[in-house]
């Protein structure tokens, strides 16, 4: 086996086989290509171009004759080039080629840069990430805020409405919680004078925009009226609406149960300016109006204005008799 290995190691040398030089390098500049023989240890130039220039890692990779480079101006220091530039003044042969490798500080100001750029885009997410943790914080302590001062009625009312509106999502069916005298008062089922106050129907921005203008007006006229008082007012407007509703066959009155709330912030208060969108400002008294027409604009029927009249309309009895007391 040594023998064949032997004999073609022969017939290459005899053969003058030319290898190319492989380094696993990059071009950076210059159209220099060189072919060299690793045997005879001749390198043959195929172009005029000189000096060129490889990249090899982080090291430039010159090769040049000793002519060329003690006319070769750097502003590096490096002490291996400094050794190598002495070792060529010393060497006899004046077209010999030399590799000389010098440290790329190119590619390290590369690097550097590249690094500094990591450093701002990671800055800048460490800071968005602590404001957006701060913004949390204060979502939250405000919201802890606003549910340490709500009323206790208005507590009861609304995390009753969140219950039916959360339990309609997985699957509540509407009939279920609807009003229905019949099954009323013969099936004791009185659950649902007080469910279809409060659901407003499946979820969506419109459903929930009347949640949470519930809770500004309760808990609005609670800070007024009081708990006990605010108490006695859900009573009697669901007993009354109740009513009405039954005899009129409609399922749910929670938007007139909304729009009797409004309607009796805005009547404690009627000249006060109410601030709308786009700058519009305009009295209390006109603002329950309003709020009906936007029902039937959003629902695109006048049959929509039924609930908000309900409330308006039962309201006027309700103010009288605690304005008497």
């Amino acid at each position: 086996m040594n023998f064949i290995l032997y004999i073609a190691v022969i017939i290459i040398y005899l053969t003058n086989i030319h290898c190319k030089n492989v380094y696993n390098i990059k071009k950076l500049s210059g159209k220099n290509n060189y072919k060299y023989n690793k045997i005879s240890n001749n390198v043959k130039r195929l172009s005029n171009m000189n000096p060129p220039y490889y990249k090899r890692k982080d090291y430039l990779n010159i090769r040049m004759n000793k002519k060329t480079i003690q006319n070769f101006h750097t502003t590096n220091q490096n002490i291996h080039y400094k050794k190598f530039k002495n070792f060529v003044n010393k060497s006899k042969n004046k077209n010999k080629l030399y590799y000389l490798y010098i440290p790329n500080n190119d590619t390290n100001s590369i690097k550097g840069k590249k690094n500094k750029q990591n450093n701002k885009v990671l800055e800048i997410y460490f800071q968005q990430k602590k404001l957006l943790a701060q913004y949390f914080n204060n979502l939250k302590s405000s919201f802890i805020y606003k549910l340490k001062n709500t009323k206790i009625i208005t507590k009861l009312f609304l995390s009753s409405s969140l219950l039916i509106l959360t339990l309609n999502v997985i699957g509540l069916k509407p009939e279920d919680i609807a009003l229905h005298s019949k099954r009323v008062l013969r099936a004791f089922e009185f659950y649902r004078i007080y469910t279809s106050a409060l659901f407003y129907g499946d979820i969506s921005l419109y459903v929930l925009t009347n949640i949470y203008m519930l809770y500004v007006q309760s808990n609005q006229l609670e800070n007024i009226l009081g708990s006990s008082e605010m108490l006695s007012y859900y009573i009697s407007q669901i007993s009354i609406l109740s009513i009405i509703c039954s005899y009129i066959k409609k399922p749910f009155y929670s938007t007139a149960l909304l729009k009797s709330l409004l309607f009796v912030n805005c009547m404690l208060n009627p000249y006060q300016k109410a601030n709308l969108i786009f700058g519009i400002n305009i009295n209390n008294m006109y603002l329950p109006y309003l709020s009906i027409l936007i029902d039937i604009i959003h629902a695109q029927n006048l049959k929509a204005s039924i609930s908000g009249l309900l409330g308006v309309q039962v309201d006027p009895y309700i103010i009288f008799s605690y304005l008497l007391i």
